[in-house]
């Protein structure tokens, strides 16, 4: 049964809006609940919070669960109708908490996620001008990472950790290339696209187009007993063992 409720901003997400972004969220949620189960106090609690991509989880308590997942859902046909530009299929008090929630993608922030379940989710984008700015500003290369949160639903993706700012990043993977997805969760990878960054900062926050994924090879255990010192020894030079041992008998 469906009681989860969860959001990721994707790009450089102050705190400032991020706290004005929870606080939109809880109204959201707030006046789906008025309209779907009016008169029922749910309380929603934090379950999830994931440093460094800006994701946030909460979960929903009642005696009577199956009034929490008509929430749950709720949502999701929010997140379903701004992801297509759509009419929101409820009244205007959850219209505009919906708007607001969104109004925080603006450059810094490129997109929101909408998550109920492993299996669910829809990315938002304030508008189809942001969309078409998006095809504009992608560069070829390569950005390596660790591999997270694998899904097929709507569309092949997975979100990759960036090894240098460990950041989330989308990575949207065409249907024909489905094959490189295999047996790369939770490994070191290298992925080849298109790569958009953040406009002020440049760090990476999207691969599309990718045409590969390289997984990289496990550093074999016990290499440090291969290891040389930078400067060799030769006869004569005290060794560091000698060294120690006499420095520790003049104490």
């Amino acid at each position: 049964m469906k009681n989860k409720i969860g959001m990721r901003l994707f790009g450089e997400v102050p705190l400032e809006i991020y706290a004005k972004t929870l606080q939109n969220l809880h109204t959201l949620i707030t006046e789906l609940a008025k309209q779907i189960e009016p008169g029922t106090k749910i309380e929603w609690s934090i379950d999830e919070l994931e440093a460094g991509s800006a994701f946030t989880a909460v979960k929903g308590y009642y005696f009577e669960m199956e009034k929490v997942e008509k929430v749950v859902i709720g949502f999701e046909n929010t997140g379903v109708a701004l992801s297509k530009n759509q009419p929101i299929p409820y009244n205007q008090k959850v219209t505009n908490a919906a708007n607001q929630l969104v109004k925080v993608i603006n450059g810094k922030v490129s997109s929101i996620d909408f998550i109920t379940t492993p299996d669910f989710f829809v990315e938002v984008y304030k508008s189809p001008d942001i969309e078409g700015e998006k095809e504009k500003s992608l560069v070829y290369g390569t950005i390596t990472g660790r591999v997270e949160t694998l899904s097929s639903r709507q569309t092949l993706r997975f979100i990759l950790y960036d090894s240098l700012f460990d950041r989330a990043i989308k990575c949207i993977v065409d249907e024909s290339k489905k094959e490189l997805l295999k047996e790369i969760w939770d490994k070191d990878v290298i992925v080849t696209g298109q790569i958009r960054r953040d406009v002020t900062t440049g760090r990476p926050n999207e691969i599309r187009n990718i045409e590969d994924i390289k997984i990289l090879t496990d550093t074999p255990q016990g290499n440090f007993l291969k290891a040389r010192g930078i400067i060799p020894w030769k006869e004569g030079i005290e060794k560091a063992e000698t060294i120690i041992r006499r420095l520790r008998d003049e104490e």
